[in-house]
């Protein structure tokens, strides 16, 4: 496997290193030839492909609704269209040639189009085919470069237009004509689909290699040492990828984006930061290994881990543009990177709880106090400084481990929490203290130059002009608008704008007839001049601080025409408004006094009409329920109020079961090798009985808990989207009663929704006024063919933020004479779109009455945060406290069952254990204790008498032993007496031999009996008393007669040390020669014994050592040499290592022996050693 792996790594490092050489070595021409051909290739399968459906559909152009990708439109041969199939698409503003079927290009300043027409009888069927589109704000439509794949983020980078570079990109017919080219001006980026295979490649073999490096290193090294070297591996990793731009070349996000997290030079992209904790996430797992801490490092390190929390988070805050609270719907960074944080600082404070040995209350006291000095100091929230308190003196409790754990996740939540108001505190103060003068200023001065720029542009755009008919006697509104798209739809974000055309009289000449502005000369006495000659800031009258000018643009026989523009400071700005859950970063609200009275104000917090505070008193920053707020007064006499939403009550409660759960499942995560043996102990049954009780009941409660929690969450979501649904009917249902409450409103409807009138125009806009009151909302109006007639939003956005076409789906299923209100959410959840159909007293589609409730966040995760911060909450209480109790309760059965452990354990070695000591309670474990008590009584029973049953046969074995043994001894003297008797006469001679016969069986028949003497008294309480013994000389004077042993040498080692013991002398010499003896007859008819008595000291110990080259011990017999009548000699009595091991024993010392068979056999007598 490991070969396999090294080539592996090999193989990608090669092919990764290659790759590198060609994307990197070629010329971009090489590139730019290949994405030609790639986009030639597909260009001209696709006109093939949408050739063909163009000729198959014609007879059904429904069947086009199924082609989203591409724009369908049929006309009329008059030039009316008739039918689309997608509103995804901007409609083209040039209209196709009637004349003919060839192929053209459509192209605007915001689409471009390669149409495919078919002709028929009565209708002009049109394919248009997206080659760029390129919308003017990010509205409803998508942009798109590119004929093939014109959506994909690459294509953007490449950054392809109709403007020339040198890399063109040119397109052809079927027939291999050139239609059309664009031009690439970011050639560059066409590397980087190499760039993304080989850094795979070089990716994989970098980490094969560092899992190679860490095998390799573990074999020689310790592992601390290793996870050092791979910490700095780490390090020099992030700060290669950081200098070398990677992976910011690569592709451009959030992730890699140096606006997002600037924190320091070595941080300036969320990349950067997710390295950060990587790196300290892997220094902590060197913590228990290399770090000691005593009682004053454990104070230290634990301030000081918490005031690192407060640093990190502030910097995010100051730096970043990351939302902090994981209540507020953040994306996935957000949440893995708060596991990251909450993993990291559980494992340095687990650290930290396992280093404080001893709980001294006064180390404890003067932690406290010098931590919350700190806090103090910092400005820290309350909630913080008694959580981390109380977390800090955790060490103080003797409750369960689990208890103290949970307690403990608790209260780093709860700090953590803190620490997050702490930190949106400092940033809100920050952005309101740089943002307050600019609000004071009142005047914009980015503003006034675009303006400067863009109204000399206006008084020469002859182009625009030249539309205007001099004969029409009244300027359209749809005119004004052309106006007001080409040269201020971006300055509308933020002001209001009116537009306006007059006569050099000052003589009316649009159809805008609900708005009547001040004469001029009036406006002009109650401004001041800017730079610009066209441009004024009115500071006087009711209503002031806007921005007003007058250019004059076109000439006509009757004068020249001046268009009056009015720039009204919005209060949001336009997309804030109409889709502000992509805005939601613009929280912060502003209003500006005069004189003690509201001027101006803006945002989405509400302000008093009137402010007296004294401007000697201000800059002032102050909280308040539900804000922070900040004001600032300058010369003039202006004060600026300024405030920013604080976290609410429901989002910091909704933060604690989130960072928990985040907290749980890195716990999970990084311990999963236990995890998993916990749920194997469950369901194979395996462990201890308390640990698969806890584990079961866990389950039990937890999965209900998950379950019920999760199907509250759905229940709550979807019943906040039916009362969204329901107010948005509500609203539609009291524009229909409106509607139908007028008939004469409705023919008027039903005939303006036909017939355009620009006269009549006026009224139909004041109408969708009035719609707009009653629906509290933008409204748009489409006539019954699926156009988009009237609307409360300006005509200028339309294509931008509103789509002029129904969906061709929506369009059918309004026209039908029973349809109802139509409720859809808009892609992204931005809107909750509502269709309302107008219908005649016959049945017929009058028109669509179009409503959309913009969504912001806030409406989404308020209730969400209500939800979690109290139902989640009441649920983790209520279940909390249901879980404490049947832990208490298993608790209390484990308690019971570890006191009958702790007595059993407790117990003295004896032939038959204890009773309990057990009070009564009448339940499953006193019935046990009882049961084992009888037990008990059963035992001492049956061990009386089964000691009486040993006792007699233990007398019967040892007298049958002893009479076999004497007899055997006797045998002989009796054969010798009868011989001594048959003889007549005794020569002295033979009667010496046979009386020194005699006394050589005597002394046999004195050793038996002394051995069946000293078996006797092993276990008698009585013996000889110990005194000290130095072995050396011991040794030397005792084994004298062995010594001069003419058969088999015996040699004697001695230390030159004296080394004592304390033993009884005849037990000793009773053991010497017993290991002696035995030897000396296993060596009986060797060809060259020998016998070597050892004496050693080693640790405190007296090591007595007898080897022989004997024929060792059998296998089978060694694990019964030391058991009373066990020998394997025929002449044997099995008594005598039985009885050197108790003595042995009894001296305190052990016995022991090694042996190979054919070699020898050594035995280890062992005493310790003691003073002279």
């Amino acid at each position: 496997m490991r070969r396999g792996l090294a080539l592996s790594g090999l193989a990608c490092a090669l092919a990764g290193g290659g790759l590198v050489l060609l994307n990197e070595l070629l010329p971009l021409s090489y590139f730019v030839r290949v994405f030609q051909a790639w986009q030639a290739g597909a260009w001209g399968q696709a006109l093939r492909r949408y050739s063909a459906l163009l000729y198959e559909y014609r007879g059904e152009p429904a069947a086009w609704q199924a082609h989203p990708e591409v724009l369908f439109l049929q006309y009329s041969r008059e030039g009316r269209l008739l039918r689309w199939n997608t509103a995804r698409w901007p409609l083209p503003i040039a209209s196709p040639s009637f004349v003919s079927a060839a192929p053209e290009v459509l192209a605007d300043d915001q689409s471009f189009y390669y149409a495919l027409k078919l002709l028929t009888d009565s209708t002009l069927q049109v394919v248009l085919l997206p080659i760029r589109i390129e919308p003017v704000e990010e509205g409803v439509y998508p942009r798109w470069d590119l004929p093939i794949r014109g959506d994909w983020a690459w294509i953007h980078s490449l950054r392809i237009t109709r403007e020339k570079s040198p890399f063109p990109i040119a397109f052809s017919d079927l027939s291999g004509e050139s239609i059309f080219q664009l031009y690439l001006h970011e050639p560059e980026n066409l590397r980087r689909p190499g760039r993304w295979i080989y850094s795979l490649l070089i990716g994989g073999a970098l980490g094969i290699g560092l899992l190679a490096l860490w095998n390799f290193l573990r074999g020689r090294y310790t592992e601390p040492k290793v996870r050092v070297v791979f910490l700095g591996f780490f390090v020099l990793l992030w700060q290669g990828f950081h200098w070398s731009g990677w992976p910011a070349w690569l592709w451009e996000s959030s992730l890699t984006s140096a606006r997002v997290c600037a924190l320091s030079p070595l941080h300036t992209s969320l990349w950067d930061l997710a390295w950060s904790l990587v790196i300290l996430g892997w220094a902590t797992t060197l913590l228990p290994k290399a770090v000691r801490f005593s009682e004053v490092g454990y104070v230290l390190a634990f301030w000081g881990s918490w005031v690192g929390v407060g640093g990190l988070l502030y910097l995010l805050a100051q730096h970043s543009q990351l939302n902090l609270d994981p209540a507020v719907l953040g994306d996935w960074m957000t949440w893995v990177g708060w596991a990251g944080v909450l993993a990291i600082l559980w494992r340095v404070l687990d650290f930290l709880w396992r280093s404080l040995e001893r709980k001294r209350l006064g180390m404890l006291l003067v932690g406290a106090v010098l931590g919350g000095g700190i806090l103090l100091g910092m400005r820290a929230p309350t909630a913080v400084l008694i959580g981390l308190l109380l977390l800090f003196s955790t060490p103080l409790l003797s409750w369960p481990s689990w208890v103290v754990q949970g307690l403990r996740a608790l209260l780093v939540v709860v700090g953590l929490d803190g620490w997050i108001d702490w930190a949106e505190a400092y940033k809100a103060r920050r952005l309101l203290e740089a943002r307050a003068p600019g609000v004071l200023r009142l005047r914009d001065p980015m503003l006034e130059y675009r303006l400067a720029q863009v109204l000399p542009r206006l008084v020469s755009d002859s182009a625009l002009w030249s539309q205007l008919s001099p004969q029409e006697d009244l300027i359209d509104i749809r005119f004004v608008s052309k106006i007001h798209r080409k040269y201020f739809l971006k300055v509308g974000q933020n002001y209001d704008i009116r537009l306006s055309c007059w006569t050099a009289e000052e003589l009316r000449l649009d159809n805008l007839f609900e708005w009547r502005p001040a004469p001029w000369r009036q406006v002009l006495a109650q401004a001041e001049k800017t730079f610009s000659p066209y441009l004024f800031f009115v500071v006087r009258g009711t209503p002031r601080y806007y921005y007003v000018a007058r250019v004059p643009v076109y000439k006509t026989p009757g004068g020249l025409i001046w268009v009056r523009l009015e720039l009204y400071p919005r209060r949001r700005a336009l997309r804030a408004e109409l889709y502000p859950a992509e805005t939601e970063q613009a929280a912060l609200s502003y209003a500006v006094y005069e004189k003690g009275y509201l001027v101006r104000q803006g945002g989405l917090l509400s302000f008093p009409l009137s402010l007296f505070e004294q401007p000697g008193a201000l800059p002032l920053w102050r909280e308040r329920p539900g804000f922070y707020e900040y004001l600032l007064a300058d010369r003039r006499g202006f004060v600026a109020l300024l405030r920013y939403p604080k976290r609410s009550t429901a989002a910091q409660l909704a933060t604690i079961p989130i960072l928990l759960g985040l907290l749980a499942l890195g716990l999970v995560i990084e311990d999963l090798g236990r995890f998993r043996a916990a749920l194997r102990s469950l369901y194979t049954r395996r462990g201890p009985l308390v640990t698969q009780l806890r584990g079961l009941f866990w389950v039990s409660v937890a999965l209900p808990l998950l379950g019920l929690v999760g199907i509250s969450f759905v229940l709550f979501w979807r019943f906040g989207q039916k009362n969204l649904e329901s107010s948005l009917r509500q609203r539609l249902s009291a524009v229909g009663a409106y509607l139908e409450g007028d008939p004469t409103l409705r023919e008027k409807l039903a005939y303006w929704v036909d017939s355009y009138i620009p006269s009549e125009e006026s009224f139909v806009r004041d109408l969708m006024r009035r719609v707009a009151f009653l629906s509290g909302t933008e409204v748009f109006l489409y006539n019954r063919k699926g156009y988009l007639y009237s609307s409360t939003l300006p005509p200028a956005y339309w294509g931008v933020y509103i789509r002029p076409l129904l969906e061709p789906e929506l369009l059918e299923r309004m026209q039908a004479p029973s349809a109802e209100a139509y409720f859809e959410t808009a892609k992204g959840g931005t809107q909750l779109l509502g269709y309302i159909p107008l219908h005649t007293p016959q049945g017929h589609l009058l028109g669509v009455l179009h409503i959309p409730l913009p969504l912001s966040k806030r409406s989404f995760y308020e209730p969400l945060q209500y939800f979690l911060g109290y139902g989640v909450n009441v649920y983790l209480v209520l279940v909390g406290a249901a879980i404490l109790v049947g832990l208490i309760l298993i608790q209390r059965f484990a308690e019971r069952l570890e006191r009958i452990v702790r007595q059993l354990r407790a117990a003295p070695e004896a032939p038959t254990p204890p009773k309990l000591v057990w009070e009564s309670r009448d339940d499953e474990i006193d019935t046990l204790a009882a049961a084992y008590n009888d037990m008990v009584e059963r035992l001492r029973a049956s061990q009386k008498q089964l000691e009486a049953t040993l006792r007699r046969v233990s007398q019967q074995e040892i007298a049958s032993q002893a009479a076999h043994e004497i007899k055997t001894a006797l045998t002989p003297l009796k054969l010798q007496l009868q011989h001594l008797q048959r003889l007549p006469d005794i020569d002295p001679a033979k009667l010496r031999e046979i009386t020194t016969r005699l006394l050589d069986r005597v002394e046999a028949l004195v050793r038996i009996a002394n051995s069946f003497m000293t078996f006797a008294r092993l276990d008698s309480p009585e013996g000889t008393p110990h005194v000290p013994i130095e072995l050396t000389q011991f040794l030397s004077e005792h084994l004298q007669p062995f010594l001069h042993n003419p058969t088999v040498p015996v040699e004697l080692r001695l230390p030159e040390v004296p080394i004592w013991i304390q033993a009884s002398p005849d037990a000793l010499q009773q053991v010497l020669n017993n290991l002696l003896q035995n030897a000396l007859q296993v060596l009986e008819g060797h060809p060259a014994p020998h016998v070597w008595v050892t004496l050693s000291q080693q640790n405190q110990e007296a090591i007595l050592a007898i080897q022989d080259n004997g024929p060792g011990i059998p296998p089978e017999v060694r694990e019964r040499i030391f058991e009373f009548y066990f020998t394997t000699r025929r002449t044997g009595t099995g008594l005598g290592l039985a009885i050197t091991k108790g003595l042995v024993e009894r001296m305190g010392g052990r016995i022991s022996f090694s042996t190979e068979v054919g070699m020898g056999t050594t035995f280890y007598v062992v005493f310790p050693i003691s003073s002279a």
